[in-house]
């Protein structure tokens, strides 16, 4: 019954955060979260699925919750444990690469965090193509960091024209996803994205 209703909380963020509702995605995270806590590890039959939904809210509260939380409770260290226990399958893997680059950043380490996006953004191209929206989302991240990475004049250059081809390829993966939204709050939501990407440019 209890992994039950963490399924139902983890999926009914996920709604949340796809149609733009970030903070009531991030309630059902964090409960979700808290609820995976008090779970004893000795007491899990298959313990590699237990980490694998650990890695997913885990990755959620990335996604939705503020600076602070993430320091406060320790996130990062959290999802370096997790990435260690769990087997070889590239989804995973990928999705751990993406968390651990949002919460790399967030502590502060730009290099290190690039480092892990490009990381899950090679295994998301092998598994998903180069128009998934899961490619787009690590895409616009990378683009986003290239233009805090300080150096010199000549790779600033290079990395900001790097950026802008990110954001191109971001913005027709966008275009895209919402040409085939079934729901209008998704397309609504995919739109105020779109915007956001071309600002950018």
């Amino acid at each position: 019954l209890t992994e039950m209703l963490l399924e139902v909380q983890n999926t009914t963020g996920e709604l949340y955060l796809e149609i733009g509702m970030t903070e009531e995605g991030f309630h059902c995270f964090q409960k979700a979260w808290s609820n995976l806590m008090e779970f004893s590890t000795s007491a899990i039959k298959d313990k590699q699925d237990f980490v694998r939904q650990k890695g997913r809210v885990l990755n959620n509260l990335a996604k939705s919750a503020t600076e602070k939380y993430l320091k406060e409770n320790r996130i990062l260290e959290c999802a370096a444990e997790i990435s260690s226990l769990l087997d070889n399958n590239p989804r995973d893997q990928a999705t751990m690469k993406y968390t651990e680059g949002v919460l790399i950043f967030v502590a502060g380490n730009t290099s290190l965090a690039k480092m892990r996006f490009q990381e899950c953004l090679n295994i998301r191209r092998s598994l998903f193509g180069e128009k998934s929206i899961l490619v787009g989302e690590i895409m616009e991240f990378l683009a986003d960091l290239l233009f805090f990475l300080s150096g010199d004049i000549v790779k600033e250059g290079f990395q900001r024209k790097q950026a802008i081809e990110y954001y191109k390829q971001v913005i027709q993966i966008k275009e895209n996803a919402g040409t085939f939204a079934n729901s209008s709050l998704v397309r609504k939501q995919l739109s105020i994205s779109l915007s956001d990407t071309l600002c950018k440019l």
